[in-house]
């Protein structure tokens, strides 16, 4: 199982803590993981793929173009930090 959080604005738009999805053997990448997530979450795909937000693979940020998740694996949407 691959288990996924969203963060802040993310959190809020998607109206979703996080939730856990099956993953094949062979793995996913993150593609199959937004066509997964937009069919339990419509509008998540919009969300996710702003260029702003970041990923964080079991807490280490990541690029998305690098991202290959596996059974096991956690992964966050992060969206950009401001303060006060």
């Amino acid at each position: 199982m691959l288990r996924v959080r969203f963060f802040a604005r993310v959190r809020e738009a998607l109206d979703c803590e996080g939730l856990t999805l099956p993953v094949e053997e062979a793995g996913m990448t993150l593609a199959a993981l937004e066509a997964a997530l937009e069919d339990r979450l419509p509008g998540a795909r919009a969300v996710l793929q702003d260029p702003h937000i970041r990923l964080a693979l079991n807490q280490a940020f990541v690029e998305r173009e690098a991202l290959y998740l596996k059974a096991g694996d956690e992964l966050a949407f992060l969206p950009p930090v401001t303060g006060g």
